[in-house]
C-alpha cells in the first residue's frame, strides 16, 4: 500500500512540476552573482572618483581665477569692476583701445535693487531672423529693433532666438527669455 501511495505522490509532483508554481511550492533563492555585483561596484567607484577628480580640477581653476579677480568685487553683485573687456579698433589711427562691457546675466540674477528700479516690461511680439535688420519686438506697446531705447536708461542691445538682451544705465546687461513665457 505504501508503494501505491508513494507512486501517487510522485505522479502528483510530476503533474505539478509541469504546471506553474502554486501556493504550496517551495521557492529556493537564486544564487547571487557576486562576480557581477563586485564588477559593477568597482565601475561605480571608478566613475565617482573620476567625477570627484574633475570637480577638484574645476575648483582649482576657479580658485585661481578668483585670486586674479579684483578684491573690491562683491560675489553676489554684478559690478562694473568684474566686467570683461572688449577690443575696439579705430580705423584712422589703427589703435586698439579697451572698452569695458558689463557682464551678461539673466534678469533674475541682477541685484534686487536693480530689479526694482527697472520698470515693468510687457512683451507682445517677438520676431527673430538671421538678418539682424529683420528682428523686431514689441515692448510696452512700442515696436523696437536692436539698438533702440526702451526708456531713457534702458537700451535694447539685441533680439535673440529666446528673448532679448537689455542694458540698464550702461552698467548692467541682462537677458530676458520671452519666448518660453508664451
Amino acid at each position: 500500500m505504501s508503494y501505491i501511495l508513494d507512486a501517487l505522490k510522485k505522479s502528483d509532483r510530476e503533474r505539478q512540476d509541469n504546471s506553474g508554481p502554486t501556493l504550496q511550492t517551495i521557492q529556493r533563492p537564486l544564487p547571487r552573482a557576486t562576480h557581477l555585483n563586485s564588477r559593477l561596484i568597482l565601475q561605480l567607484v571608478i566613475v565617482v572618483l573620476l567625477f570627484l577628480l574633475a570637480l577638484a580640477a574645476l575648483w582649482i581653476v576657479n580658485s585661481g581665477v578668483a585670486k586674479s579677480a579684483p578684491q573690491n568685487a562683491v560675489a553676489n553683485d554684478v559690478s562694473p569692476a568684474s566686467e570683461p573687456l572688449a577690443v575696439v579698433v579705430t580705423e584712422p589711427q589703427k589703435r586698439v583701445t579697451a572698452v569695458e562691457l558689463p557682464v551678461l546675466v539673466p534678469f533674475w540674477q541682477l541685484p534686487d535693487t536693480v530689479q526694482q528700479d527697472i520698470p515693468p516690461l510687457t512683451f507682445s511680439l517677438h520676431i527673430y531672423a538671421e538678418n539682424p535688420k529683420r528682428r523686431t519686438i514689441i515692448i510696452n506697446k512700442n515696436r523696437m529693433t536692436e539698438g533702440d531705447r526702451v526708456l531713457p536708461e534702458l537700451q535694447l542691445e539685441s533680439i535673440t532666438k529666446q528673448g532679448v538682451i537689455l542694458n540698464w544705465k550702461k552698467t548692467y546687461r541682462f537677458s530676458i527669455d520671452v519666448v518660453e513665457a508664451w
